[in-house]
């Protein structure tokens, strides 16, 4: 049986500087990842969201959304926001924007652990659990796909045509204009859904989901394979900062503001969000 990989939940809405190699350690409920996220929280609270439950997380009525639709035909919903135009939803397509298939790395069994680990090409996976007779149960419609940075940066663009990873100067473009428009050091919460966000020390940890961006909790899955528990949401940026690390955003249910930038290793597997050319 896959083995789930429970650790203390990532930071802040925005890449952490943090020490990059390794640690699984929960003893203190801090340190890193493996992702290069930097970590805080108490794995106590971990009552997540079930994959049926993405379903009821509402949207927001009094947004006009847009659509999108990528090659494999998955139709998104799209919000604007200042002057740029997101998806509102994690993308899960299986083929980058030109035909060509992204290759898929299995979750399940030592082989898939190690290929994941030692790829640096583009791949991606879903989000996986196993049951107790040794079923998989996969959450690509909960959570998207999970796509390593390689796959991000490849010319052949994962999102769809007209659209692309947004860099991290694009990011912060979002988190400035919402923190102009009364949600300075509150980004974060105007971001998340309404619902399927763990309390936290009594505290409701759901978002205003103002602008109808609905960002829900997810999983990331680490340099060695494993899976992080489904408690909160990274998405890639398309900047590198060296060979081996790029920048990533991050929604956490205890936290409602954005700080920093951080590195995270290419070849962990984030969920991705598209943006408008």
């Amino acid at each position: 049986m896959k083995k789930l990989l429970i650790l203390p939940l990532l930071g802040l809405l925005a890449c952490q500087p943090n020490n990059p190699q390794p640690n699984t350690s929960t003893n203190n409920g801090s340190g890193t990842n493996g992702s290069g996220s930097g970590n805080t929280g108490n794995s106590s609270n971990n009552n997540y969201i079930e994959c049926t439950d993405t379903d009821n997380i509402p949207w927001n009525q009094n947004v006009n959304y847009g659509s999108v639709t990528d090659i494999d035909g998955n139709e998104y919903k799209t919000v604007t926001i200042g002057n740029q135009e997101w998806m509102a939803e994690n993308l899960k397509t299986t083929h980058y924007a030109n035909g060509d298939e992204i290759p898929y790395v299995f979750n399940g069994d030592l082989d898939s652990d190690i290929e994941w680990e030692s790829i640096t090409t583009g791949a991606f996976c879903w989000y996986l659990d196993t049951t107790a007779n040794g079923d998989t149960i996969s959450y690509e419609n909960c959570y998207g796909g999970l796509y390593n940075f390689y796959a991000v940066e490849d010319s052949r663009n994962v999102c769809p045509t007209g659209w692309h990873v947004p860099s991290d100067d694009e990011w912060t473009e979002l988190t400035d204009y919402l923190g102009s428009n009364g949600h300075l050091h509150n980004e974060g919460s105007a971001l998340k859904s309404t619902e399927g966000w763990n309390d936290y020390n009594g505290q409701s940890g759901n978002g205003t989901d103002v602008y109808g961006f609905r960002g829900h909790p997810g999983s990331f899955r680490d340099i060695n394979g494993e899976f992080a528990a489904v408690g909160s949401i990274s998405w890639w940026c398309s900047s590198e900062n060296s060979m081996e690390y790029a920048l990533s955003r991050t929604l956490i249910s205890h936290l409602d503001y954005f700080n920093g930038n951080g590195s995270n290793y290419k070849k962990v597997g984030f969920s991705v969000r598209c943006i408008k050319n």
